[in-house]
């Protein structure tokens, strides 16, 4: 199937959380990696939507943080490029997410840019897996890094190695509401200008960004804790005035059934879209005023 390869090791996914269409891509991924890096691996763990039980297999990502012994040599690239490769030929349908982190930076205080790092990263918009032999992604994101390394403390499944509280994780819940606090100032107002409204807010997958993001930025700041994105539109229908049911509901069921819109359904939707930002985010710096 995959060509010459060393035998493959028995491997079995047991924790419940994991739906079980995915084993088969999980199974043979650890399989691959045990085969061709043996000694690359301190650990393997999932994180996000799986983790917290809520996985949408026509939207979600699998995301998964491989800890390394060691900062990945030129050999080391070569097998995991085909790995990737090689799986996204067996298993199109899946989104696999994964970050090759070195043991060192579990520990760290994730204040600024971490050093780069391997990683493979599905692309949103045209559907492709590409992986980057060196970046800025996710656990090393000066924007993103709190709340990764957050979800594989608190919810992390270990695939392999030892369980996420031997990491010795530094991240705290105060860093995650900095975090949200930053992403209310700095990152989601981008989305409120003219051009962002107009060339993307029609496009489905950014405004499930945009909904769901801001919802769990939301979450954060009042709960101090991260919830999914099915977790965050639970929180938005109780939490925010029934105007705005509909769009997390629409948000929702595209996820579940996507199918194609008319011009019109975007420019209504991207239109609400653009609408509830600015509600959530005068929402959000209210919470932050009362902290």
């Amino acid at each position: 199937m995959f060509g010459r390869r060393a035998a493959l090791i028995t491997v079995t996914v047991t924790d419940p959380r994991i739906p079980a269409t995915i084993k088969p891509l999980l199974q043979n991924y650890l399989q691959r990696l045990q085969a061709e890096v043996p000694d690359l691996l301190l650990g393997v763990y999932l994180h996000g939507s799986i983790t917290y039980g809520a996985f949408c297999e026509q939207a979600s990502d699998i995301d998964v943080l491989a800890v390394t012994t060691r900062t990945c040599g030129p050999q080391d690239l070569g097998h995991l490029k085909r790995i990737h490769a090689d799986l996204k030929t067996e298993w199109p349908q899946w989104k696999l997410e994964a970050s090759y982190v070195p043991q060192a930076e579990c520990s760290r205080q994730h204040i600024g840019a971490a050093p780069p790092h391997p990683y493979h990263h599905q692309d949103p918009y045209h559907d492709e897996g590409v992986f980057f032999d060196s970046g800025i992604f996710d656990f090393n994101s000066p924007i993103w890094a709190d709340n990764l390394w957050w979800m594989v403390k608190t919810q992390g499944i270990a695939l392999l190695g030892p369980e996420p509280a031997e990491l010795k994780i530094q991240t705290s819940a105060a860093d995650i509401v900095a975090t949200s606090r930053t992403l209310v100032e700095n990152h989601w107002p981008q989305w409120t200008r003219p051009w962002e409204r107009f060339f993307k807010l029609g496009h489905a997958f950014d405004v499930d960004w945009v909904v769901f993001g801001t919802l769990r930025t939301y979450y954060t700041l009042r709960e101090r804790d991260i919830t999914s994105k099915l977790g965050a539109a639970e929180y938005g229908f109780a939490h925010l005035p029934k105007c705005w049911h509909g769009l997390i509901r629409e948000t929702l069921e595209y996820r579940s059934s996507p199918v194609q819109r008319g011009i019109i359904t975007r420019a209504r939707i991207g239109l609400m879209a653009a609408l509830y930002l600015h509600f959530i985010l005068r929402q959000c710096r209210r919470t932050i005023a009362r902290d």
